[in-house]
């Protein structure tokens, strides 16, 4: 992850700022656990199976 530093002049837009970084955050937790998910039975199935998808 990048890391990058700035300065906001304005406290209300700092608020909006880190509200939106934190929901952005949590979308791509949330598209992380789904991927991990559908790896997780990816693998299941082709372990009952014993065949490659």
């Amino acid at each position: 992850m990048n890391n990058i530093r700035v300065t906001i002049e304005n406290p209300r837009d700092e608020v909006l700022l880190r509200a939106r970084i934190a929901q952005l955050e949590e979308k791509v937790r949330q598209e992380r656990e789904r991927g991990e998910k559908v790896k997780m039975e990816g693998r299941a199935k082709t372990e009952d199976t014993g065949e490659l998808k």
